[in-house]
């Protein structure tokens, strides 16, 4: 027997010896020997099976990923046409059903059930797969997709067809795909909604979107899936979006329809050299005294020469890159930390904490930054606080990265009533706002607009 099982065949001993009592005791050394073997190759089988079914779903997990890979990689020109969907009969009809027929036999080549191809090459739109589509996300529009980031899947149920010579499995499947975005004032300059189609076509047909005016972002996109599996291939009957609640049909092409996506972070952690922007940055500034802060405040009232003067003249034009036209945006005079009774403070820039937020993509890394301060108040008092700042980095021609725009969003100290709380800063929706006092830095009304911007 080998070593490696020793620890298997003393816990079998002790168990049969348990269970058997006197008439395990009684048994010849030959049969105790057979009981523990055939106990230890009961286990090794279950063992094997656990890891037989482990491979079939990294598998079948390689299967769907390759099968997203292929459903996002189409361009935005057939987005446009495999969201066709009019809804009344028209002279273009069938020219646009023709192209709705050819690009959806095309996507779903080799992963097609007969059900489905049949289906799709009958003379009408249907809905069994919900196919990439435009979609607006904070401000900005999905124009197309990219690589599949990762999956998971769960299967919810199975039901036998044709007499049980066959199976149907339906699958909750998470996707994380990258995606390009415009913006939405852009998307309105280029697309116009097309009556004949009851979707968005190209204003001019010619156009051509440049990376430049892209940018990239990262989605989980859920969808309920179901399949005829054998021998590890994957063949769809249907692949619906599984969002909050059931859209109507004519109404779920919408922009507006994304609940069954959620927008998550582009980066996993902060990249190192943001960090350690931010972090010297913070240590500049959280360390000055409170004429520094004057003289901040005096230049950002001034004008922009003024102002940026003050930046170099304080040791932190190193940081920021301000443009002439936004820089009160930018830098707004409530990003000072030496608010209400705050005379002075003391940070540590290795107790910073740097997190990144979901906003952030490919062209602006946003970051969560809380920084724990040791403050001097105006009676010589200390009070340990901490602050919460949003932080953009981007990433300036022949400069390496810059914090491009700050947010003060609150203090947090002993008492509550000086603390606003911003939950999420980047919706439109002003109902994300909590707060108990405006402080003295500025309205929560500037702070929203503000963040519109980010």
């Amino acid at each position: 027997m080998k070593c490696k099982h020793w620890k298997i065949w003393l816990s079998m001993a002790m168990t049969l010896i348990m269970l058997s009592g006197c008439s395990f005791l009684n048994s010849t050394p030959q049969e105790v020997t057979d009981m523990i073997a055939e106990s230890e190759e009961i286990t090794e089988k279950e063992e094997e099976t656990k890891e037989n079914e482990k491979k079939d779903q990294d598998k079948l997990e390689v299967e769907f990923v390759k099968f997203f890979n292929q459903f996002y990689s189409i361009p935005t020109s057939e987005i446009i046409n495999l969201n066709a969907y009019p809804t009344i009969p028209n002279d273009n009809y069938s020219e646009v059903f023709k192209r709705f027929s050819e690009s959806s036999l095309s996507l779903m080549e080799k992963y097609m059930t007969p059900e489905l191809e049949k289906n799709l090459k009958k003379n009408y739109f249907q809905t069994d797969i919900h196919f990439p589509r435009f979609l607006l996300i904070n401000k900005n529009v999905i124009i197309n997709y990219n690589k599949v980031e990762g999956l998971e899947y769960n299967l919810i149920n199975q039901e036998d067809i044709k007499d049980g010579k066959d199976k149907i499995y339906t699958y909750l499947i998470n996707v994380k795909v990258k995606a390009n975005t415009i913006p939405l004032q852009r998307f309105n300059e280029l697309f116009t909604y097309n009556v004949n189609s009851n979707y968005y076509s190209l204003a001019n047909a010619s156009t051509i979107i440049e990376e430049s005016e892209k940018d990239e972002i990262m989605l989980e996109c859920n969808y309920v899936a179901k399949i005829q599996e054998k021998n590890n291939k994957i063949s769809f009957y249907s692949l619906k979006e599984h969002g909050e609640k059931a859209i109507p049909e004519d109404e779920r092409r919408s922009l507006l329809n994304s609940s069954f996506v959620k927008r998550v972070n582009y980066i996993e952690k902060p990249l190192t050299a943001d960090s350690l922007l931010i972090r010297e940055f913070i240590h500049k500034f959280f360390n000055m005294d409170k004429d520094d802060y004057l003289y901040y405040e005096y230049a950002f009232d001034t004008n922009y020469e003024i102002f940026s003067q003050s930046l170099a003249d304080l040791a932190i034009r190193d940081y920021f890159a301000p443009k002439e036209e936004h820089f009160r945006s930018q830098y707004p005079k409530m990003i000072v930390p030496t608010k209400d009774d705050i005379i002075a403070l003391s940070v540590n820039k290795e107790d910073v904490k740097i997190e990144v937020h979901s906003i952030a993509s490919r062209g602006g890394r946003v970051y969560v930054v809380d920084i724990p301060a040791v403050a001097e108040l105006s009676d010589y008092s200390k009070e340990d606080l901490e602050y919460r700042y949003y932080m953009l980095v981007e990433d300036i021609e022949e400069e390496g990265p810059k914090i491009t725009k700050i947010q003060y969003i609150f203090i947090s100290r002993h008492f509550p009533e000086t603390k606003n709380i911003v939950t999420d800063p980047f919706e439109e929706d002003s109902n994300n706002v909590t707060t108990e006092e405006t402080n003295e830095s500025g309205g929560l009304e500037e702070a929203e607009e503000a963040l519109e911007d980010f």
